[in-house]
């Protein structure tokens, strides 16, 4: 198969043995962002009215704090989206003031329902400005891309499906890639990856399980001297399957 830009990444990710190939996608698109969200484009119009807009979740403001740099540049961005945020929260603060006030107690009771209602959507517009992040966007949209093709190279490239199949994923990739198969299950081709896909992520979970116990075990005193096998860092290779991978390890 023609090695290409889009190829390249799952070459270099499943190579890789520390994580499951995906997460290291996923690793170095945040990284290639938080860089670039904290470089020349924070005086970008077009960067600052979607950051305003949307914002960053909390794991990706995390990252952009404890870089070394750009601490001016996330500030800026912080300063104008913050002011966008109250101007949006006060809006609603003030139809929920309006509510409180009307009328007597009487009426009050009577517009309970409309009251909790207003409140449902309130706390559902703040829940989804929450929710939103121009990172988070932008890395799905690629990583939908990188699952796609990953399916389109073990169909097509021999040496690629080799390696596909000697690979483990983390619980949320393993979904991710079952999704990005829902529109290409027609052929018979693509059930058996399917079916393959399923058959490495119960193997790679059991092993795990194997793993995380004899970690377990090793604390007891009569194990002392036993080797550890694979087991010395199962404990984060056990979160990071569960979570997708936020913890360095030992391999």
């Amino acid at each position: 198969m023609k090695i290409s830009i889009d190829t390249i990444p799952l070459w270099d990710a499943f190579r890789q043995t520390s994580m499951c190939p995906f997460c290291f996608i996923q690793n170095k698109l945040e990284e290639l962002y938080i860089d670039t969200y904290l470089g020349d484009s924070v005086m970008e119009p077009d960067v600052r009215i979607e950051v305003n807009a949307k914002g960053f979740c909390r794991d990706h403001f995390r990252l952009l704090y404890y870089q070394k740099a750009g601490k001016l540049g996330l500030a800026l961005m912080t300063h104008t989206h913050l002011l966008q945020t109250i101007s949006g929260i006060n809006a609603q603060i003030d139809a929920l003031d309006r509510r409180c006030e009307e009328g007597s107690m009487l009426k009050r009771m009577a517009g309970t329902k409309d009251m909790n209602s207003l409140l449902d959507e309130t706390a559902a517009q703040v829940e989804k400005k929450e929710a939103s992040c121009v990172v988070c966007e932008r890395v799905d949209i690629h990583m939908l891309r990188y699952h796609e093709t990953a399916l389109h190279m073990w169909e097509h490239d021999s040496d690629f499906k080799t390696l596909f199949e000697q690979s483990g994923f983390c619980i949320p990739h393993w979904a991710a890639q079952l999704h990005a198969c829902k529109a290409l299950v027609s052929t018979k081709k693509n059930l058996q990856f399917i079916k393959k896909l399923n058959e490495m992520q119960k193997k790679a979970l059991a092993d795990m399980a194997n793993d995380i116990e004899w970690f377990t075990k090793k604390f007891d005193y009569r194990n002392t001297n036993q080797p550890w096998a694979n087991s010395k860092d199962a404990l984060p290779r056990s979160l990071n399957m569960l979570k997708g991978y936020t913890i360095p390890t030992d391999s």
